[in-house]
Order: C-alpha cells, then structure tokens, then sequence
C-alpha cells in the first residue's frame, strides 16, 4: 500500500501488487503490476473503525446504566417488601376504598377487626360490616373524604364476623392519583 498525492492535492491510497511470470526453466521471464485506487476503501474502513469505538463505548455506557437500573430496582423490591411487611402487619386496621365503598386492599389487622380473612373481605362494601345507625354517618364519611385533601374522621360501630360490635375511630384522607386512575380513599 502507497499513498500518492494528486494535482489537485487530494491524497489517494493504492494497493500495488506485483506477480512474476516464470518460463519453463522456473526463471522470471515476466513482471506484471497492478494498481488499484482504495481510498474509498480505506475511508469507509476508517468511518467503520471510528463507527465501531462509538457503538463500544455507548454499549459500555448502556451496560454502565443497565447495572446502575439492576441495583435500583433491587433497592425498590427490597423497599416495597419492607413497606408491605409494615403495612400488613401495623398495628391499626387500613383499608382502601373505592367511592362506592367497596374495599379494595386492606392489611391483615384491618381484616382482624372484622374476624375474616383478607381474601374474604376484598371487593366487599365496607358498608356491609357497619351498623345500620352509622351508615349514613360512614356515607357522608366518605363523601367528605372525596370531596377534601385533608384528613376526615369520624365514629363508627362496626359488627365483626362474630356478631360483636366494635366501636372505631375512622381516620380517612384521599390518595392523590394521576389523572383518569380511579379515586380510592
């Protein structure tokens, strides 16, 4: 390989290759020459090299990053098992609420409170569980919880599974969600 400049200044590579030609007797009797122009060539194999560091050195960020979202996320699974533990086992009864009253996640104690199981009590009217003198107090509990940011309370009598009654302080605030989500309380 040589370079050569031209007259107009641009610098050209070119592959030179040369062949003997032996006679009968194995001595060269014959030299051919060959030149080819592979500056094109070798531009588009420069761009391609430069190209290729580009890609791994953005494969060694994205693989930097990946790590970096690997132990994020480990850190929020370990986060959310932590928050979950408290939640379930707190010591105070909690249940979300659709509008409509229906129970939609509650934690262990707060399915204690009512002597059922969680899975019996999901998707249930918490109303179901509430004396019929404190149902419209409980309705316009949550109506008030609704319509407000602020925290709602209010005294209620609640029936447990064994026919007991419980007389509880409800404490109740909206859960701030995106636009469109369901409102839950």
């Amino acid at each position: 390989e040589h370079e050569c400049i031209s007259a107009t200044g641009m610098t050209h590579s070119y592959y030179t290759t040369i062949r003997a030609i032996y006679n009968v007797n194995s001595e060269p009797s014959e030299f051919q020459i060959s030149s080819r122009d592979i500056t094109e060539l070798q531009q588009y194999y420069e761009k391609s090299q430069h190209l290729l560091e580009e890609l791994q050195l953005h494969q060694k960020e994205l693989e930097a990053q990946n790590e970096e979202l690997r132990m994020l996320r480990q850190q929020a699974e370990l986060s959310e098992r932590k928050y979950l533990d408290l939640y379930n086992h707190a010591p105070d009864g909690y249940f979300t609420l659709a509008p409509n009253g229906l129970i939609t996640e509650l934690n262990l104690t707060g399915a204690a409170l009512l002597g059922k199981s969680r899975e019996q009590v999901l998707n249930t009217s918490l109303q179901n569980y509430i004396t019929l003198e404190n149902r419209d107090t409980f309705i316009a509990f949550c109506r008030r919880i609704f319509e407000s940011s602020r925290k709602q309370k209010c005294e209620l009598t609640i029936i447990r599974e064994d026919g007991e009654h419980l007389v509880i302080q409800a404490d109740g605030k909206r859960i701030e969600q995106e636009p469109g989500a369901e409102k839950r309380c």
